[in-house]
């Protein structure tokens, strides 16, 4: 993270490449942010590109309601090599919520771009296919549309459902936006070139959720894949507008069922840092410990279905023997299996009961030998290989 003295020097040569990109720099909390000019946003994160800030690890959007320019959109960039992080933010009226799209050079800005278009009704000019995510035949209007009059601009999405019919995919093709007829257009070949287009998912069981992909093959050969996400959306980012920090934990905890003691620390470490709050060394320990079982849970969930998939069924066992374990770790110190809400803002819900600590130190080393089996059942397994 570039301090101070760093951040206002990556401003000044901004600012001397272009004297109106830069409106004002901002290092809060160990956290620094440049706040540009809307129209700049992908010139400043192309030349931040070139400082070495060569991974968008994230874009959303932020409703600063009552404030003006209400609605907000961030950036966050990552150093890959230094592992430095740079916010860029820039905020635009609700009259003229218009930016630059960033997905032409940035690839992972895509679906963000349409969730914040569909979330906050920001309009990213230029992006290749500007609609809702989530659309899935009737759905309706893009949810920002359909929220509380506090929590949206009507002008704004009145002249919306107007501009070059970008809005959500209805059971007709003719209401898509020209970005996304050209791609749909691609998805239908010449009949001389061979190719097949199908839908793969989202009620597949190789998918492992709620995922449709439009595949175009030549044979056996998959030459393009379209990724359709959002069946589960479940808007927890508007859920926890309304709620106070310590309430949103159980929302942000159900984002990954896999992981919710990550989500959980996140989100947790992110108000600490706001409230300058200083956890105890204790709970911090009690944290990691908790990560760390729960990472290793996680990837018994990878393991065992990623074993399943391919025909070997009793890997899927194996693994979801040794994740019972954990769960009941899991069960003894917060009362829950899952969606424990045992990481709290300022530390841990409670202590450990008597006994955790043996069982959690009789399984590390029951794991280690299981680890072993495990490799001896898959390294050469021809099935894998």
């Amino acid at each position: 993270m570039p301090d101070a003295t760093g951040l206002e020097l990556i401003a000044q040569e901004l600012r001397d490449a272009d004297a109106e990109a830069v409106l004002e720099t901002l290092h809060f909390r160990g956290r620094s942010t440049i706040i540009v000019e809307p129209s700049k946003v992908g010139w400043a994160l192309e030349r931040l590109r070139a400082r070495g800030f060569d991974f968008l690890a994230s874009v959303h959007g932020v409703d600063y309601y009552p404030e003006e320019p209400r609605l907000g959109v961030h950036y966050e960039l990552l150093d890959m090599q230094s592992v430095d992080r740079l916010t860029v933010k820039l905020r635009v009226h609700t009259e003229a919520p218009e930016v630059p799209s960033v997905t032409p050079e940035w690839p992972t800005a895509d679906h963000q771009e349409r969730e914040i278009y569909d979330m906050f009704g920001v309009v990213f000019d230029g992006h290749p296919d500007l609609r809702d995510p989530h659309a899935r035949g009737l759905r309706g209007l893009p949810a920002a549309a359909r929220l509380p009059g506090r929590r949206r601009a009507r002008p704004l999405h009145l002249q919306r459902r107007a501009r070059n019919g970008l809005h959500a995919m209805s059971a007709s093709l003719d209401v898509v936006s020209p970005g996304a007829a050209q791609q749909l257009d691609e998805f239908h070949p010449e009949p001389e070139q061979e190719l097949l287009t199908i839908n793969f998912g989202p009620h597949h069981p190789a998918t492992h959720g709620v995922l449709r992909l439009m595949i175009t093959l030549e044979g056996e050969v998959v030459r393009d894949t379209k990724p359709i996400i959002g069946y589960v959306h479940t808007g927890i980012e508007k859920t926890a507008e309304d709620k106070s920090y310590w309430k949103a934990i159980p929302a942000v905890e159900r984002m990954d069922y896999l992981a919710y003691y990550f989500n959980a620390y996140a989100f947790c470490g992110a108000v600490e840092a706001l409230l300058d709050l200083e956890v105890p060394k204790y709970a911090q320990y009690l944290r990691v410990i908790h990560l760390e079982l729960n990472r290793i849970k996680s990837h018994l969930v990878w393991l065992g279905t990623s074993a399943l998939d391919l025909g070997a069924i009793s890997m899927f066992w194996y693994c979801f023997r040794e994740r019972e374990q954990i769960l009941d770790l899991f069960e003894m110190s917060s009362g829950q299996r899952m969606h424990t809400r045992y990481i709290q803002v300022g530390g841990v819900a409670e202590d450990i009961p008597p006994g955790w600590e043996e069982r959690c130190r009789q399984f590390t080393q029951l794991m280690r030998k299981r680890a072993d089996e495990y490799g001896a059942l898959l390294n050469r397994n021809e099935i894998v290989l």
